[in-house]
């Protein structure tokens, strides 16, 4: 079976999958505005599930309620 492009649909390929929740929330955590201190890093993994890390040292409450924040908004 195949798309009218010749794309191959039987060949299991993670990009035919529909998106799950977890990949939205990485594509959030990578295109939204964050703390110029927070270190972020989103990809998908082959099985086409979402994956994300964080990395960053907090100092201070205000850097603690501007991460609070920023992961509200990842979450959506």
């Amino acid at each position: 079976m195949s798309t009218s492009m010749g794309h191959d649909l039987t060949r299991n390929d993670p990009a035919d999958q529909p998106r799950c929740p977890m990949e939205a929330a990485v594509d959030r955590a990578n295109t939204l505005k964050a703390p110029r201190w927070l270190g972020r890093l989103g990809y998908r993994r082959t099985d086409g599930s979402g994956y994300f890390e964080f990395a960053g040292n907090i100092n201070s409450v205000s850097q603690l309620d501007d991460l609070i924040a920023f992961l509200q908004e990842v979450r959506g």
